[in-house]
């Protein structure tokens, strides 16, 4: 047991030798080396106003309290960082022989103000002293500077030190731009980091809360060096806000700023990333951010205020587009993107994400062209506010290239759209649009200046009729090909407000098809309605027309419509508001039957387009048949003229001797005339 007490006494007697040591340690001169070494790195002085302690836990040390850090010439702030006190901690092994070294440093519950002034300096730019260091100093090895450099931000020299730890706790970070007028405030800040010397890279763990949010990850500098010259810094970021991360690889200078490397975003709660940065968070809509915004790419940023994303991937909800985006924030933001995507869903912008298919399909539309039965399914366009309030976030110019398009009430194939937006009007050039087996082509204006308004001048060639008419109009009944022109202009803030007040022009011209649910020729023969029911169709070589546009009203005198065994001509109204048609039809049949050609039965197209009825109008028809009847009766009074003329002419010739080939009346006088004479020369014998 002898040799344990020994060693209880080696211990005992190092402990009270330690304690000599600190108690009568030099602490004036501790003080003095930590900050002649942060006076040299920074060009600032240092002021300690409280009392200095020696401290023996958690590390042999001493701390001082009220220390700050002088501020720029410039900034009005008289301190760039102030603590309440701050703990160093020395090296035990140099301490026992007399040698002083510095091991940690902590600052505790600082005030740190980082102010960027009008011309863009930043006061974190420091002015180190020139030469190798403070040559009192007994700081640990390290790479030093390869001679002597001239003083100032870029060649600034900085001591020979070492740290195993250099922190700060509780603090409070304030940032003011003087130009921008930007502010953001971090509090409750933990932040912890290495020094093997003033040359090699740091990495940097924090923590707190900004704006009120949490943050935290760690920055990583190329060296403690590059920080403090003001020149060009490596710079490698993982920060979190607010569930919202950044990840950043690249270069930066602190002034003129500028900044150039590997980005990538990941925005689940972009809103409050928003709000905490002091800015206002668009409202997007479902499919172009609402949910989570992902970005990745070459990123720069420029002191100006531009920035450019290169070769981004961005995924926006469940779209997913790339290409190149640059951004001008200073003033009114300007985006500038020429983008591409396999498939984009827009349909969130139409306030609908499946199409309106109140009228059933096809097969049960054409059977209801009998009369109604039941109540009529009740449809109309919907009510419901259209916010366009994003349209004046920023002014924008974005060219799109996708191969397919969800709007909603339809899906397209590939597209080719420009789009420019300033000052809340928006103008959509659509250069190419592959839909309903064809391609639309023209311009689209919303404009949300002083309320919603829309303006188009769209023109669909070789499309699909049945697709596109029943996609819009919930009506599927004409089948085949044709080309439609359109110019309109709107207002209202709904989509039923919009429709009603459409006014514009256009044209169709339609090739060989089919009409569903009427049988015309068999209608014209048989004038029977049963040819309009169920699988009933008219087969048509063209129909062309022109049209104008009035209030939501579109109205037609000169449909023209061409077919292999009948012609017709169609005159009337579609209600695009209301969502009602009111056309006549007039058919006339060619050939197929001696006994009608020629005939003509007007038909009466009407109703709600989810219960159109086609009726002959039997009124006209009975008029016509009575106009036939007129014809006939005339005729058979011309033939019995005819017959009682022959019937005189042969009793003539009978009785009076007149040869009835000659002219009837001239044989009669002749023939008098004749026995007048004789008559008359027997008298005077």
């Amino acid at each position: 047991m002898r040799w344990i007490f020994r060693l209880l006494g080696v211990a005992v007697g190092l402990v009270v030798l330690l304690l000599l040591a600190v108690a009568f340690m030099p602490k004036d001169d501790i003080i003095r080396l930590a900050t002649s070494e942060i006076e040299a790195s920074t060009g600032r002085q240092i002021d300690i106003s409280g009392p200095i302690r020696p401290q023996f836990f958690p590390d042999i040390g001493v701390s001082a309290g009220g220390i700050s850090l002088g501020n720029a010439e410039w900034s009005e702030n008289q301190s760039m960082v102030s603590a309440s006190h701050a703990s160093i901690a020395l090296d035990l092994a140099p301490l026992l022989s007399g040698e002083i070294q510095i091991k940690s440093v902590i600052v505790h519950e600082a005030e740190i103000l980082l102010e960027v002034a009008e011309d863009g300096q930043p006061n974190w730019e420091f002015v180190g002293a020139a030469g190798n260091g403070n040559p009192e100093s007994g700081g640990g090895g390290g790479t030093k500077p390869k001679g002597d450099t001239p003083a100032g931000p870029a060649g600034a020299v900085l001591p020979d030190f070492s740290l195993e730890k250099l922190a700060i706790t509780n603090a409070r970070v304030n940032f003011v731009d003087h130009g921008s007028g930007q502010r953001f405030e971090l509090e409750a800040l933990n932040a912890e980091t290495f020094l093997e010397d003033a040359y090699s890279p740091i990495a940097v763990s924090l923590n707190g809360r900004l704006n009120g949010s949490n943050l935290g990850g760690t920055v990583s500098v190329s060296s403690l060096s590059d920080v403090i010259s003001g020149g060009q810094i490596d710079l490698d970021t993982e920060l979190s806000l607010s569930g919202n991360t950044v990840d950043f690889t690249g270069v930066v200078t602190p002034a003129p700023f500028d900044l150039g490397g590997d980005l990538t975003l990941d925005l689940p709660s972009h809103a409050t990333l928003a709000e905490t940065l002091g800015q206002t968070a668009p409202d997007l809509p479902e499919g172009l951010g609402a949910k989570r915004v992902r970005a990745s790419g070459e990123l720069s940023v420029s002191g100006d205020g531009t920035i450019n994303l290169k070769g981004a991937t961005i995924d926006l909800d469940h779209n997913t587009l790339t290409g190149n985006l640059s951004l001008i924030t200073a003033d009114r933001p300007h985006l500038t993107a020429n983008l591409t995507s396999e498939f984009l869903d827009l349909s969130a912008l139409t306030g609908e994400d499946t199409p309106k298919k109140a009228g059933g399909s096809a097969k049960t539309k054409a059977a209801a062209v009998q009369e109604p039965q039941g109540t009529p399914v009740e449809t109309g366009w919907s009510k419901e506010p259209i916010d366009a309030s994003g349209l004046g976030a920023l002014d924008a110019d974005v060219t799109l290239r996708a191969g397919g398009l969800d709007l909603g009430t339809t899906k397209t194939g590939r597209a080719r759209i420009t789009a420019t937006l300033r000052g809340g009007r928006l103008v959509t050039n659509i250069e190419r649009l592959d839909t309903f087996g064809g391609s639309v082509a023209g311009q689209f204006v919303v404009n949300s200046r002083g309320g919603l308004s829309v303006r188009g001048d769209l023109k669909a060639q070789s499309v699909a009729l049945q697709s596109l008419f029943d996609e819009f109009l919930d009506f599927d009944r004409l089948v085949g090909n044709g080309t439609v022109s359109v110019e309109f202009l709107g207002s209202g803030n709904s989509l039923d407000a919009l429709m009603r007040s459409l006014n514009g022009n256009g044209s169709i011209d339609f090739g060989q098809g089919e009409l569903l649910g009427v049988d015309l020729v068999g209608m014209l023969r048989t004038l029977d309605l049963k040819h309009q029911g169920t699988g009933s169709k008219t087969v048509y070589d063209a129909i062309t027309a022109s049209f104008t546009i009035q209030n939501g009203v579109v109205n037609n005198l000169d449909l023209s419509f061409l077919a292999p065994l009948l012609t017709a001509l169609g005159q009337g109204t579609l209600d695009l508001g209301g969502q009602s048609l009111n056309y006549r039809f007039t058919p006339q049949l060619l050939r197929g039957d001696a006994k009608k050609e020629g005939v003509k039965v007007p038909i009466e197209i009407s109703g709600p387009w989810t219960n159109i009825r086609f009726r002959p109008d039997l009124a006209a028809l009975a008029e016509q048949e009575l106009e036939g009847e007129k014809a006939k009766l005339e005729a058979d009074a011309k033939k019995k003229l005819r017959r009682e003329q022959r019937k005189l002419k042969r009793k003539a010739k009978k009785e009076l001797g007149v040869d009835p080939s000659g002219d009837v009346e001239d044989g009669i006088t002749k023939k008098l005339t004749e026995e007048l004479g004789s008559e008359l020369q027997k008298l005077f014998d």
